[in-house]
């Protein structure tokens, strides 16, 4: 009899908590069968609506995650392009750079072997010279002597 009191009890508050008004008095406390079950099912209800309620909130808590995380790989991805094309610009440019620098060494040495071409040239012509003159020098030389010796 208590429980059923008890149950009574928790009928009547859910109940009124949900805008069922109730009469007072003697014949109040004869609920029926059907109120009670209908109580249960208020309490079932309010469990759904805070099961409802919570999942509600775990999920709105997801899509900000979802939202941070499409935001943050949307930086990466940026970033990651951002910096593929400064280093694409940076390797383009050290190409270049080694490019005119092999070509300004190429034209360098290739200069470096015209001057010593003609250097070299210019020191057999020298040589020639100083010993065409030695011996133009030495044959005169010869020639007087057998000058003299005649």
């Amino acid at each position: 009899a208590r429980d059923a009191q008890g149950q009574v009890a928790l009928a009547r508050k859910l109940m009124e908590e949900s805008g069922v008004v109730l009469p007072s008095g003697s014949s109040s406390d004869r609920i029926s069968a059907e109120t009670i079950v209908a109580g249960d099912t208020l309490v079932q209800v309010r469990v759904l609506r805070q099961q409802v309620n919570s999942l509600t909130v775990d999920m709105n808590r997801l899509l900000e995650e979802k939202a941070s995380l499409t935001a943050e790989k949307t930086k990466l991805i940026h970033d990651s392009t951002a910096e593929k094309a400064s280093i694409t610009a940076s390797l383009t440019a050290e190409k270049t750079k080694l490019i005119h620098d092999k070509e300004s060494a190429t034209k360098a040495w290739e200069a470096e072997k015209v001057m010593m071409q003609v250097s070299a040239d210019k020191h057999m012509q020298d040589v020639r010279t100083e010993l065409t003159f030695s011996a133009m020098t030495e044959a005169n030389e010869l020639k007087a002597e057998l000058r003299a010796v005649k």
